[in-house]
C-alpha cells in the first residue's frame, strides 16, 4: 500500500479570512488526492506591537521538519507582515538549507521558488467598473497597502489600468499607501476631514479593513457613506457585512489559488514518482540517482 503524501502549509493567524480561504482550497485538494495536511501558523498577527509575543509565537516555524513532507506551500503575505522581514527571512533560510521537496509561494514572490499567481484581477477590475459605471464617479482615490508590498503594487496597477480603460487618469495625490489595516483608513479619514486631502467622489480600498477604518472615522464626523462618499473594499469579510453602514466588497479567489498550488505540487510529486518507478536500484548508477531523488 502506497504511503499517503503529506503537504505542509506555512501561514499566520489561520482564522482570518484570507488564511481561512487558503486553507479551504488546500484542504479540498488534499482530500481529493488522499493527502495529509499539516498547518504551521502563528496565532497572533506578526505586526503586533507586542514584539515579545510575535517573537515567541514565530518559533512555531522552527518545529517544521521538512524531510517529513512531500511538498511545502508558503502563504507568504501574512508571514511577511512583521515589518522587519525577519520572520519570512528565517523561514526562507530554513527552506533553502534544509528543504529538498517542492516549494510553492502563494501570490507573493519568495526568492526563486515558483509562485502561484492569484486569480483576483477580474475582481479588481470589476470594482473599478462598479464605481465608474454604476455610480458615475470620476474623482476616485485609491487606497492600497505598503509602497514596497508586492500585493499592494499588484492591486494598484490593476486599478490604474482599468480606470485608464474607463477614460480616467488618477493623479499621484489620489494614490494613498497604507498597511492593509484599519489604521490606514483612519489616517486617510483624518486627512480628508482636516482638508489636507480634498474629499473625492469615491475611495477604492484594496482591503476591507482599510475601508472600514475610513468609514468609521468619517461617519463619526458627519460624513455619510455612501450618500456623501462612495467606499468599496476587497476581501468580503464578515465585518463588511455587519458594519453600519455595510460595506460593498468583493470576494477574492484565494481558495482557487491555493488549490492550484496543491495541483502544481502534485504534478511535481508525480514526475518524481515516475522517475523512481523507471529506475532499477540494483544498478549502481541508478542507485546513486535514486538516493538523490529521495533525499
Amino acid at each position: 500500500m502506497q504511503k499517503r503524501k503529506k503537504i505542509c502549509l506555512i501561514t499566520s493567524v489561520p482564522e482570518t479570512f484570507h488564511q481561512t480561504r487558503v486553507a479551504q482550497g488546500i484542504r479540498a485538494q488534499c482530500q481529493k488526492y488522499g493527502y495529509h495536511l499539516a498547518v504551521f501558523a502563528t496565532m497572533c498577527h506578526l505586526f503586533s506591537v507586542r514584539k515579545e509575543y510575535t517573537h515567541g509565537d514565530s518559533n512555531i516555524y522552527e518545529l517544521i521538519r521538512f524531510e517529513q513532507f512531500d511538498g511545502i506551500i508558503v502563504d507568504t503575505a501574512p508571514v511577511s507582515t512583521d515589518g522587519t522581514g525577519k520572520v519570512i527571512g528565517r523561514v526562507l533560510e530554513r527552506l533553502q538549507t534544509e528543504c529538498r521537496k517542492p516549494v510553492i509561494s502563494l501570490d507573493v514572490p519568495l526568492a526563486d521558488y515558483p509562485m502561484m499567481e492569484n486569480r483576483n484581477e477580474p475582481v479588481l477590475r470589476e470594482m473599478c467598473r462598479h464605481v465608474t459605471r454604476v455610480h458615475g464617479c470620476k474623482d476616485i482615490l485609491l487606497l492600497t497597502g505598503g509602497r514596497e508590498e508586492y500585493a499592494a503594487q499588484n492591486r494598484l496597477s490593476v486599478f490604474l489600468d482599468e480606470l485608464q480603460k474607463e477614460g480616467l487618469t488618477v493623479p499621484e495625490e489620489r494614490i494613498v499607501y497604507g498597511d492593509f489595516w484599519y489604521t490606514s483608513g483612519e489616517q486617510l479619514a483624518k486627512e480628508l476631514l482636516s482638508g489636507e486631502r480634498k474629499m473625492p467622489e469615491a475611495v477604492i480600498a484594496a482591503s476591507d479593513h482599510m475601508a472600514l477604518g475610513l468609514i468609521e472615522q468619517l461617519t463619526k464626523n458627519g460624513i455619510r457613506v455612501p450618500e456623501d462618499l462612495i467606499v468599496i473594499g476587497f476581501e468580503a469579510t464578515s465585518e463588511a457585512m455587519t458594519n453600519e453602514p455595510s460595506l460593498s466588497t468583493y470576494e477574492p479567489n484565494d481558495a482557487k489559488t491555493a488549490a492550484d498550488a496543491v495541483d502544481a505540487i502534485r504534478r511535481q510529486i508525480d514526475v518524481l514518482q515516475g522517475a523512481l518507478d523507471e529506475m532499477h536500484p540494483e544498478n549502481e548508477t541508478d542507485m546513486a540517482r535514486f538516493e538523490r531523488l529521495i533525499a
